[in-house]
């Protein structure tokens, strides 16, 4: 699946630097069987523009609790940016709680239970979410092709059982986003980039572990993700329905009046 669809959030893993055996003139053939991987260049470049809906069981970790609920993920590439929505449904303590985050691609908003917490569409605001964008197209693969687009190798790595290899993305003008590979199979099990905490508005880091990946309309996706903040294990998300739209309209992603 279209990794930018997921929520994002942040956090920060302290990996052990190995010797790398890879070469920097590898990180285009990784990347090149990576696609493959996942479905191939003409099915992702495809899937790109297509709206897309998830539903994911969320395991959310605040403070000392552990909150049970839903999770609900639209998005679309549209006008050169990414523009979401996301629904987080939760009960705490017998008391039904909402939050959605949403960016129509001008103005990204907070509202909780319908009332609207902070709305945010200054230029130095948005700057902040440039990274997030940035690490929603690197991971869909194939934005990857592009002459500003610089490729190395991090080295080599483990992700729970699966021997992996990194590949670091750079870009004039963005962060650095760190991808790694199943060195068997070469799906993505790991990212790592800065984001922002769509709370605080603070830059933060994240790492997103994937797993469980099935075949859907030809794309490998994951079916479960672990995000975490800053070092810190924020949500888990299990995925229950997944589905491209065959439109959306932009009044969804938009603060309602």
């Amino acid at each position: 699946m279209r990794i930018a669809k997921w929520p994002m959030v942040s956090l920060v893993l302290v990996t052990v630097s190995l010797a790398p055996v890879w070469a920097d003139d590898d990180a285009k053939n990784v990347i090149e069987k990576a696609i493959k991987a996942h479905g191939g260049r003409e099915i992702l470049k495809k899937n790109r523009e297509r709206p897309v809906y998830s539903v994911a069981q969320a395991q959310v970790f605040v403070e000392e609790m552990e909150l049970s609920g839903t999770m609900e993920i639209t998005g679309i590439a549209r006008d050169k940016t990414y523009h979401f929505r996301h629904e987080l449904s939760l009960k705490i303590m017998d008391i039904d709680v909402q939050q959605t985050v949403g960016f129509d691609g001008k103005e990204l908003w907070i509202a909780l239970n319908g009332q609207i917490l902070a709305s945010y569409d200054k230029k130095e605001d948005l700057d902040i979410l440039k990274d997030f964008i940035w690490a929603e197209e690197a991971a869909d693969l194939v934005a990857l092709d592009g002459p500003d687009i610089k490729l190395s190798i991090i080295g080599e790595d483990k992700v729970g059982d699966h021997a992996v290899v990194g590949v670091r993305v750079s870009k004039k003008g963005h962060s650095d986003v760190a991808m790694y590979f199943d060195q068997k199979t070469f799906l993505l099990r790991k990212i790592e980039n800065r984001s922002l905490d769509f709370v605080t508005r603070q830059e933060v880091e994240q790492q997103r572990i994937l797993e469980n990946y099935v075949d859907f309309e030809g794309q490998k996706v994951p079916k479960r993700m672990t995000i975490f903040q800053d070092g810190k294990k924020l949500v888990e998300l299990e995925v229950k329905e997944y589905k491209y739209l065959e439109r959306v309209e932009n009044t969804l992603f938009s603060r309602p009046k």
